[in-house]
């Protein structure tokens, strides 16, 4: 219980969840301890420079350092992408433990004037390298949710090192400046430790990358052309960021220098360096404690990345105004408060999306490279601009004020640009299926231009797969072609190539194939027999009708409905008038298999004017009949069928046909469909059924009407409706768009909706213990989530929408936080702060408490939920809450149980007698039993039977 009141108080503190707290307060002591080497170096190295040198040669310790940094940074990036990372970490932090004890007894020489000027340059090299270095391993072990959690928190380690500055300031005037190379050499120990200790549990055997790492070059022959240049560009933009971020910095940083050059002297100076980072380090780790975490989730990653150039511009504005040592330390402040916190966690978020091998090099090529050639070229300018403009001298200094206005313009730009392609990088790093789709359409490209050869050998293959394949893309108007190839099939072992062959032949018109189709109607395959009458009638027209007014008395329905269709569509006042009575006849006989052919024979015909008969047909007795007429009604396209089709969707056997044949009526079905809409005692399946034809159709007065059917009250209506517009919509079936705030509300709506059932879920497993019912309440949610996705594709790329609902779907943990990740970038504030619980790893107690905070939702006890189940429109759910009345015995909702038994699904008819005799409500039972002892479901029957006898 302690614990977990631990756990509840560090995820809302600090929002550690469940199993994170040892590394991520592991990776806070090591990016404690890395930063504070940093920062004690830099301060004794300072410190050491400005008392013992001439301020005219820090423009040089700048283009030293740049250049320093860059060649070991270039060896370093070559050496990192083939090396393990535990290997690498090791070695350098191994090196600089050595080194700074070299340093410190090079500065007991009495001639070390290079001494100094090598310290500046090494502290520099060591501090990049242990930050690239502790950001690297920590994209390695964190995924990109995680990393939006915690990033801040373990960052707050390296401001917290800030603070360190105030017992070392005490130890220095103690031990002097030249000793604190010891206390980096401690803090540098513990960071082996740590990185030993966390790689031995979390990288695993391979040391955090791959053994043979290939060269650049080799590794992105292996990756597909749209993920490279999604990645180069990520790349481009992350190394220009860090260049201009560095130029602004660097000016940022002079400018303070000379001013505190100019103000302080010995002994002040190093105090005035101290206090400066300390109690800047100490609001900043307040702000990366408390607030960064917070913010990159309230606000996402450009706002925070726009922090620090506002408050750079800002400060120069200021500094502009007031110089003086008072204005360029707000700058600098502002600075070591904002970059080392906010900034410097959301910089390296954009790397999550890159492949292990490339992020690393970036890192080192960024933070490596370009920082350095940055601070190089920031060197230069300072040289050539103290010439020019003598910009050392403190009256001076506020001309770079201008350009660190001017840089922080350019700098947003990018930014921009930087989470465009973070996004971008987030989606097609996870997109397994777009990849697997753009392959299959580049292969359907490739058959669409397969060279003659290609095509003929998939003719003659003898695989039915392959040659219907290449009958299809045979180019139009060119089939004299491939005359020999199809003459050739029409005696293939298939017989759906051989139909495809005819259709081939005959759809040229030309005559003298009819004796190669003839051939066919003795065919062993009856519907190939059938189809080559059709296609032979078609060529021959009344020249067929001898030949053809025999097979009107085969004993085989297919081929005697395509002779009497033969002869009525194409042979003219003779065939009609030799076929016409066998149609009437066929149509008003009492076997169904005949009624069963002339319904097809209408269909075959396609003469709207014979509408008539199928109005009959449609109602048949017999369920093939009805089927029969339905596919006939959609091939007539008679107006006079839609009203008699629309019902028909209301039957499961007869729902697939006659909403494909209201389909085929295109927009002439429109009209009809809006009537039955509003009609106000409709039936929620019908209406529900209307949706989805409407989605077949598409159109804007579809997309219209869809609209208003997604804000219905009934979440299966809403479903269907949104899963139309979605298919409208995907295959640009209308030219309007939707309106984007509908499609929020509607989302607000389901969101608020996922909540409540997230909180009558955990009433019934508390109240009720039922499993079936919980399990129908959890289909729900797994509906509504399906449902948002639905609604997010209408508003957001529908392929975008796509992948991400794959991969949060996925058991791979990193793809899961990507595509969540992608969520939180691209929704707006309100949506996303609504939908992000829905998919973040948290427990569905917090996932409650924020559907709590976000709507008003209602609690009901166990017997009101039951209630209202039994209202719903789903049967299914129905069955279940009656389920669970006679499971619990719960006699207060006995009486709602016989107004159900008019239900049309026999399951919930046949759950209430089961209910009602677990209730043991001898009065109702028998009320019920006299109800349904005729009903129309024989299992229903053959229960109550049961029931009687027992």
């Amino acid at each position: 219980m302690e614990r977990n009141r631990f756990e509840q108080l560090l995820d809302y503190l600090f929002r550690i969840r469940k199993g994170e707290f040892e590394k991520t307060f592991l990776m806070f002591l090591y990016s404690f301890n890395a930063v504070a080497v940093f920062i004690i170096g830099r301060i004794m190295k300072d410190t050491l420079f400005l008392n013992k040198s001439d301020l005219s040669l820090l423009p040089y310790m700048y283009v030293a350092v740049g250049t320093a940094v860059g060649v070991v940074m270039y060896i370093y990036s070559r050496v990192a992408g083939r090396t393990p990372l535990r290997i690498s970490v090791n070695v350098a932090l191994s090196a600089f433990l050595l080194l700074l004890q070299v340093f410190r007894l090079l500065l007991e020489l009495k001639d070390n004037f290079w001494t100094v000027p090598a310290l500046y340059v090494f502290v520099e090299i060591m501090g990049i390298v242990l930050v690239i270095q502790f950001w690297t391993f920590a994209n390695e072990i964190f995924n990109s949710r995680e990393a939006k959690r915690l990033f801040g928190l373990i960052g707050a380690g390296a401001v917290t090192a800030n603070l360190y500055s105030f017992p070392v300031r005490d130890v220095a005037q103690v031990i002097g400046i030249k000793n604190l190379s010891f206390v980096c050499s401690l803090s540098l120990l513990l960071c082996i430790v740590i990185f030993n200790y966390l790689a031995k549990k979390h990288l695993g055997r391979s040391g955090g990358t791959r053994q043979n790492v290939p060269l650049r070059e080799e590794a992105e022959e292996r990756i597909p052309q749209a993920r490279q240049r999604v990645y180069r560009m990520l790349r481009h933009s992350m190394v220009a960021m860090t260049a201009i971020t560095i130029l602004a910095v660097t000016f940022v940083d002079y400018q303070f220098k000379v001013i505190a050059k100019h103000s302080f002297e010995g002994p002040e100076l190093g105090q005035f360096f101290f206090n400066l980072y300390a109690y800047g380090g100490l609001l900043a780790c307040a702000v990366q404690l408390f607030a960064t975490s917070r913010m990159l989730d309230r606000f996402g990653i450009l706002p925070a990345l726009l922090i620090l150039p506002v408050l750079l511009m800002s400060g120069s504005a200021v500094s502009l105004a007031w110089l003086g040592i008072v204005g360029v330390t707000i700058t600098k402040g502002s600075e070591l408060v904002v970059r080392y916190t906010v900034y410097e966690a959301t910089t390296n978020l954009l790397y999550q999306p890159l492949p292990a091998v490339e992020r690393r090099r970036l890192k080192a090529v960024s933070d490596g490279l370009a920082r350095p050639a940055a601070q190089a070229a920031a060197g230069l300018l300072f040289i050539v601009l103290n010439a020019a403009f003598a910009v050392n001298r403190p009256e001076r200094i506020g001309l770079l004020a201008w350009f660190v206005m001017f840089m922080g313009v350019l700098w947003m730009l990018v930014m921009v640009a930087a989470r465009r392609r973070y996004v971008d990088a987030l989606l097609i790093g996870g997109d397994r299926q777009a990849r697997a789709g753009r392959e299959n359409a580049e292969d359907e490209d490739l058959s669409a231009s397969l060279p003659k050869a290609a095509i003929r050998r998939a003719l003659e293959s003898g695989d039915e797969l392959q040659i219907r394949n290449a009958i299809e893309i045979l180019p139009s108007g060119r089939i004299h072609e491939w005359e020999e190839n199809l003459i050739a099939l029409l005696d293939s072992p298939f017989s759906s190539v051989r139909i495809e062959s005819m259709r081939i032949l005959a759809a040229g018109g030309n005559r003298k194939f009819s004796r190669l189709i003839l051939n066919r109607f003795d065919d062993p395959d009856d519907e190939v027999a059938a189809q080559a009458i059709r296609f032979f009638c078609s060529l021959e027209r009344e020249r067929a009708v001898t030949l053809i007014a025999g097979r009107m008395q085969s004993p085989v329905a297919q081929v005697k409905a395509a002779a009497i269709a033969g002869l009525i569509r194409y042979g003219g006042l003779e065939g009609m008038m030799s076929s016409v009575g066998e149609l009437k006849s066929m149509l008003e006989a009492s076997d169904p298999q005949e009624r069963e052919t002339g319904a097809r024979v209408l269909g075959y015909i396609r003469i709207e004017s014979f509408y008539q008969p199928l109005l009959k047909l449609i109602n048949d007795p017999e369920i093939r009949v009805q089927r029969a007429a339905i596919e006939a009604a959609g091939e007539l396209k008679a107006e006079e069928l839609i009203p008699s089709l629309i019902y028909k969707l209301l039957s499961p056997e007869t729902r697939m046909p006659a909403a494909s044949a209201l389909a085929s009526f295109g927009q002439a079905a429109i009209r009809s469909l809006r009537e039955v809409l509003d009609l106000h005692h409709i039936d929620m399946k019908l209406g529900r059924e209307i949706a989805g034809v409407l989605g077949m159709l598409g159109g804007d007065e579809a997309v219209e009407m869809l609209s208003e059917l997604a804000s219905s009250r009934d979440e299966h209506m809403r479903s269907a409706a949104a899963r139309s517009l979605q298919r409208i919509f995907a295959r640009g079936g209308a030219e309007k768009g939707i309106d984007a705030g509908l499609v929020r509300d509607l989302l607000h709506t389901d969101l608020e909706q996922y909540y409540q059932l997230l909180l009558d879920l955990q009433t019934v497993r508390r109240e009720l213990a039922s499993p079936l019912l919980e399990s129908a309440l959890a289909d729900r949610l797994d509906n509504s989530v399906s449902r948002i996705f639905m609604l997010l594709s209408l508003i957001y790329p529908a392929r975008q929408i796509e992948v991400i609902q794959y991969n949060i779907q996925s058991e791979n943990a990193a793809l899961r936080a990507n595509a969540v990740e992608v969520i939180d970038n691209i929704l707006e504030a309100e949506t996303r702060r609504y939908l992000m619980p829905v998919f973040d790893n948290i427990s569905e107690n917090d996932k409650l408490a924020r559907g709590t905070e976000f709507f008003q939702l209602q609690k009901h006890d166990a017997v009101e939920l039951l209630e209202q189940y039994l209202k719903d429109s789903s049967d299914w759910l129905k069955v279940c809450a009656v389920y669970t009345i006679g499971l619990r015995g719960i006699n207060a909702l006995k009486n709602e149980l016989p107004q159900l038994l008019e239900s049309g699904d026999p399951v919930v008819r046949e759950t209430i007698l089961y209910t009602l005799a677990r209730l043991d409500d001898g009065d109702s039972l028998s009320a019920a039993a006299r109800k349904l002892e005729n009903d129309r479901d024989a299992t229903v029957r053959s229960y109550l039977h049961s029931l009687v006898i027992a």
